[in-house]
């Protein structure tokens, strides 16, 4: 018998025995149990096994179902089958790769219970990242959105990542100024059973350069440009290098265009200039004939209309553009021309004389009378000679600056620089003159103010 309450003592034949020598208690129970112990060395009754089976939806067929067994004596075979019993052919406790649909799976423990259990797979709709492309675009066009670069339809809520981190959210826009060249992927259904995905390569061109190497030669002499970024160029004259040499005999126009991929055409114009004459031109200052003092010097200073820096060349051997001399005789600049010519510059004719050096004089008073008169009424040089400049201060006793005194015919009226009239009594000077040869004079001593007449 299975059933506990099927099991007897003796006989199951009550008339025969005499007596029902069932199991105590009733069908099932704990005493019941512990009775049949008695006859199995101690050993309880078994749980029946039982099995489940949980279902993960699918997005075509790669849909996944999990069954655990419980009960009986673990060691657990599994066995999937379809709606229809028939083995697909999946012999663990995990299902893979199924369609959706009605699954069973057979659970068996390892004394052969048994127990079967259905489970369901659904079929989501699959999402869409639709198809990738390949763009070339140029860093001087405006910024634009790679969603609309996708081919076929495609969802909408996806996310961009890639070299370079895009704005716009799922319509990933894409500036060539500030984004990369790179590979960028349009993700729909992250973090899903089944994500797509779309690849979208940006590859960026930039403009052609065009470069001026020598535009301004000598009658025959070549003139040179050159085009870089782009192997697609046409000269007016139907050159095709990326680099002109052009003899020039006059003024020349000339143009290009160049194709970039990705920007476009491009067209270029400057104008190659021949030398009719010699265009340098070189001048010393001062020039011409002049006298100066046994001892002393004098600087020459050299120009050119050169466009940038002039190699300087003085019959002297100085290559500075300014020389000091102080010797008798000529000085000119040589200079080369750029249609191999030579240039001179006007000439400075160095005579010197023993001069005679005249003293200098300056003559101050000591005592004046700002009272109105007509008389003596500010202090002034009364006298000088050979002094070209003069400055100095007035000062009282206590050594507080009164007047800032500015040049030869300058005066003090004893005032203060605000205007304030001082006392009569004695005030002090200190003058810095600078004498016709550059010498420097000082003069310090005092002033007597008195106003009586």
């Amino acid at each position: 018998p299975t059933v506990q309450s099927n099991w007897t003592i003796g006989c199951a034949d009550v008339a025969a025995c005499g007596v029902e020598e069932q199991t105590p208690g009733a069908p099932n129970n704990p005493a019941n149990a512990a009775y049949i112990a008695q006859f199995n060395n101690g050993c309880t009754a078994l749980t029946p096994i039982s099995a489940n089976a949980a279902a993960f939806d699918a997005c075509g067929c790669n849909g996944l179902a999990v069954a655990t067994g419980s009960g009986s004596i673990p060691g657990y075979t599994y066995e999937w089958t379809d709606s229809l019993f028939v083995p697909i052919g999946q012999n663990t406790d995990t299902a893979s790769g199924l369609c959706s649909g009605d699954y069973y799976v057979i659970v068996t423990s390892s004394i052969g219970c048994a127990d079967t259990v259905m489970t369901t797979i659904s079929n989501i709709p699959a999402p869409n990242a639709g198809s990738g492309n390949s763009l070339l675009v140029c860093d001087t066009d405006t910024s634009f959105n790679l969603q609309d670069s996708l081919i076929g339809p495609y969802d909408l809520d996806g996310v961009w990542v890639g070299t370079s981190t895009l704005s716009g959210d799922s319509l990933g826009t894409f500036d060539p100024r500030l984004n990369s060249t790179g590979t960028y992927l349009y993700i729909v259904g992250s973090g899903g059973i089944c994500p797509d995905t779309a690849l979208v390569s940006v590859d960026i061109a930039t403009p052609p350069l065009f470069f001026t190497l020598t535009d301004s030669v000598c009658i025959g002499e070549n003139a040179s440009f050159s085009i870089e970024g782009t192997s697609s160029i046409l000269w007016w004259n139907g050159a095709t290098s990326d680099t002109l040499f052009v003899p020039v005999f006059s003024d020349t126009i000339v143009s290009a265009s160049a194709l970039v991929p990705g920007c476009g055409e491009f067209l270029f114009t400057d104008t190659a200039f021949a030398y009719q004459v010699d265009p340098v031109s070189l001048t010393i200052s001062p020039a011409g004939e002049l006298n100066i003092c046994d001892g002393d010097s004098i600087a020459i200073v050299g120009n050119s209309n050169f466009p940038g820096t002039y190699p300087y060349s003085w019959n002297t051997g100085d290559i500075n553009d300014t020389i000091t001399v102080s010797l008798v005789g000529e000085y000119y600049l040589i200079g080369d021309g750029l249609c191999f010519t030579t240039v001179y510059s006007d000439t400075l004719f160095l005579v010197t004389d023993p001069c005679i050096v005249e003293p200098t004089e300056i003559v101050i008073p000591n005592v004046f009378t700002p009272n109105q008169d007509g008389l003596n009424d500010s202090f002034r040089f009364t006298e000088y000679m050979n002094i070209i400049s003069a400055k100095g201060t007035i000062w009282n006793r206590w050594g507080q600056l009164l007047y800032n005194w500015d040049g030869l015919d300058d005066s003090w009226n004893g005032r203060t620089s605000t205007g304030e009239m001082v006392k009569d009594g004695v005030y002090y000077y200190v003058f810095e003159f600078v004498d016709v040869h550059g010498e420097q004079i000082r003069r310090t001593g005092h002033i007597t103010l008195s106003r009586l007449p």
